[in-house]
């Protein structure tokens, strides 16, 4: 459910305690982005056509009209103070080598996922960064290991800096999406060297880029067949071959998210589950997928169990360190790390 890949996940699920700014801005770039936002706008439209409520990013932005020219004063404005003021074009890249890191993005995220805890960043930025530059060193051959650390900093930075342009859209806006994605492309660029963007972020915003269009072209009411056809097919030239054989294959994925979000409402039957998803995909699928359900909700009842524990600490009935063993059973030590983040979606 929290695949970078397919983005089936909230953009941003601010949470009430004091410090979930700084984990939820983390979450925004863990997860992929816009591309989570448009998941789950191309998900409503097809399994809650007449509900209405806030959007999966932060609170509604009455000004969602984003104007990429006051971007950068926003964003400089009320930066992380450890920025130092370049900006993409004057920035001096990270080595070659660092950049060439098979899967740099997810490395980066994972090496700030693991040395992050509940407020750390913000209650200890110190310590945060010191157990950062450890776990770099340690990754990274020695020759790379300074220069990981100053990327991996400027990194954290810009994740400070996207919360503080607290982005926001309306949930099936594609206007107030092109306007998030552009602003947030912007930002990327301001913090990165062209280098550096091309190495963490051009794959991933060439496909937003591409589906933002493909929202706006199906929602032209002004194109004929033909014409919507030949739109189509302008916004997908942009996109490698093999982005493009991804794009199919996220299509592919949110056909069936949206079958089980539909199956989920009506609470369909297991055996017709199986029976309409064996027709539709083949028998091996229909189990994978079946497997799939039975994980999902085990996953959602520990939540709900630890949901209650929380409750039982407000109302005297549990101590925080019985909460903290109650976590510790339910969920390993990777599960912790999005915790926080699955606990505000089950609020949306």
């Amino acid at each position: 459910m929290f695949d970078h890949d397919h983005a089936v996940a909230s953009e941003s699920a601010r949470g009430a305690r004091t410090g979930m700014r700084w984990w939820t801005a983390l979450i925004v770039s863990l997860i992929g982005g816009v591309a989570a936002v448009i998941w789950f706008s191309l998900a409503s439209e097809q399994t809650k056509s007449g509900e209405t409520g806030s959007a999966t990013l932060a609170k509604a932005n009455s000004g969602q009209n984003v104007e990429k020219e006051n971007i950068q004063q926003r964003v400089y404005s009320s930066a992380s103070p450890n920025w130092n003021g370049a900006t993409g074009s004057n920035i001096v890249s990270a080595p070659k080598a660092l950049l060439q890191t098979p899967a740099l993005h997810r490395v980066v995220e994972d090496l700030i996922g693991d040395v992050i805890g509940n407020g750390s960043v913000r209650n200890d930025p110190h310590g945060f960064r010191a157990r950062l530059a450890a776990r770099a060193k340690a990754h990274f051959p020695l020759e790379l290991a300074d220069s990981a650390i100053a990327f991996l900093n400027r990194y954290v930075n810009y994740l400070e800096s996207l919360d503080a342009l607290n982005l926001s859209s309306a949930k099936n806006d594609v206007a107030a999406l092109r306007s998030l994605f552009e602003a947030r492309s912007a930002l990327r660029k301001s913090f990165f060297a062209p280098e550096e963007y091309e190495s963490l972020f051009a794959r991933d915003d060439r496909l937003d880029r591409y589906t933002i269009a493909r929202m706006e072209i199906e929602a032209n009411a002004k194109l004929d067949a033909r014409e919507r056809e030949q739109a189509l097919a302008s916004a997908a030239s942009e996109l490698t071959p093999a982005e493009r054989a991804e794009r199919a294959s996220w299509q592919s994925h949110l056909t069936t998210q949206t079958q089980t979000a539909s199956f989920d409402a009506k609470q369909t039957s297991d055996e017709e589950r199986f029976a309409a998803r064996k027709a539709e995909h083949g028998e091996a699928a229909a189990q994978r997928l079946a497997e799939l359900d039975r994980s999902e909700r085990e996953w959602q009842s520990r939540l709900a169990q630890y949901e209650q524990a929380a409750r039982d600490v407000t109302n005297g009935a549990l101590s925080n360190e019985q909460l903290n063993a109650k976590r510790d059973q339910l969920f390993t030590t990777q599960e912790q790390l999005r915790l926080e983040a699955a606990l505000a979606l089950r609020k949306r």
